[in-house]
C-alpha cells in the first residue's frame, strides 16, 4: 500500500485506516492530504501503530488546523498520550469547524482527559464547537471522568469500558 499515491484520488464520505498497527507519521501525512484535498471528506478514522501515534498526531494537529470541511475525527487503538494528547488539545483549540471526536482503547489516562477538558472549556481559545468527544478504554479514573464532564457541561462522554471491550480483544 502506497499512501503518497492513494492520496492522489478524489475522495468522498470518510477516509478510515484500520489496520491494527500499521499506520504511522507517513500514513498521517496521506490522511492530512486527503482530508484537505477533497471538501466532500467529512470524518477521519484512524489507528496508528503505538510507537508513532503521538508523533501522527502531531501530523494531523499541523494539517488539520485551518481545514473548515472536516466534522469527525477518530483516533482509537493506537496508545496514544498525554504527550499526543497535546497536540489534539491544540487542535481543538485552533478549529472550530471540529464537531465531534472519538478517542477509545488509548493510554493516556487522567493527565489526558484533563488537557482535552480545559482545551474544550478555558481560555478565550477554548473550542466551545464541538458538541460531543467520545471516549472510552483510555485509563482514566471515574473521579477525573466525573470532573470532565462537568467542565465540559457533557460534552466529554465516557462510553462504559465493558461497552467496548471488543475493541482490543
Amino acid at each position: 500500500y502506497f499512501p503518497e499515491i492513494v492520496s492522489q484520488l478524489s475522495w468522498t464520505g470518510s477516509v478510515k485506516l484500520d489496520l491494527r498497527n500499521s499506520y504511522g507519521v507517513r500514513h498521517a501525512r496521506s490522511v492530512v492530504h486527503i482530508a484537505n484535498k477533497n471538501e466532500d471528506v467529512g470524518s477521519i478514522t484512524c489507528e496508528f501503530v503505538h510507537n508513532e501515534a503521538d508523533a501522527a498526531v502531531a501530523v494531523l494537529r499541523d494539517g488539520l488546523m485551518k481545514n473548515t470541511t472536516l466534522q469527525t475525527v477518530s483516533i482509537q487503538r493506537s496508545g496514544l498520550t498525554a504527550n499526543g494528547v497535546k497536540d489534539i488539545a491544540l487542535l481543538l483549540r485552533g478549529n472550530s469547524k471540529l464537531g465531534v471526536m472519538w478517542l477509545l482503547a488509548n493510554d493516556f489516562g487522567d493527565a489526558g482527559a484533563i488537557i482535552l477538558a480545559d482545551a474544550l472549556s478555558e481560555g478565550s481559545d477554548a473550542n466551545t464547537t464541538m458538541h460531543r468527544m467520545m471516549l472510552g478504554l483510555n485509563n482514566v479514573s471515574n473521579e477525573c471522568r466525573d470532573k470532565c464532564i462537568q467542565k465540559t457541561n457533557g460534552r466529554m462522554i465516557f462510553i462504559p469500558d465493558e461497552h467496548l471491550q471488543s475493541l482490543v480483544d
